[in-house]
């Protein structure tokens, strides 16, 4: 269990964007950290289903909280800044994070989303020796 230092209690990761990857990521982390997972809309869409309810009108969105494990909480928001530990959203209110997992998908490009630019430059700005992980493309 990774220990957040002032609390001694598990550490907070906070995952921006609930597709598939975001959803995997939130069941996976559940099991040893406290996890928020933040999407604009309360559903999950199954998106390579989509031909099927076009076909037959079959649903293809399910509640997030049925998708996630026991214990992540699920905030429906758009994301408006992420920095310095901390994710702030569309309507002001702040998720203290010591890890973020951005988990946005394909289909937010990067004039999309309004923290995305400044993530970028922040990036660039980090000193050297700092820890980043970045897996996929945009």
């Amino acid at each position: 269990m990774v220990m957040n230092k002032a609390s001694k209690g598990p550490s907070t990761i906070v995952i921006v964007g609930a597709g598939y990857a975001g959803i995997a990521a939130a069941n996976r982390a559940a099991r040893t950290h406290r996890v928020i997972l933040v999407n604009e809309r309360p559903d999950f869409v199954d998106r390579i289903r989509l031909h099927q309810h076009l076909a037959t009108g079959r649903e293809v969105r399910t509640p997030l909280t049925d998708m996630v494990r026991r214990g992540v909480q699920v905030v429906v928001a758009r994301v408006e800044r992420i920095g310095d530990g901390v994710v702030t959203l569309a309507d002001g209110s702040r998720l203290d994070a010591d890890h973020v997992v951005v988990a946005s998908g394909s289909g937010a490009g990067v004039g999309t989303l309004p923290w995305a630019e400044e993530a970028r430059r922040a990036l660039c700005e980090l000193p050297t020796g700092g820890n980043v992980t970045i897996l996929g493309a945009a």
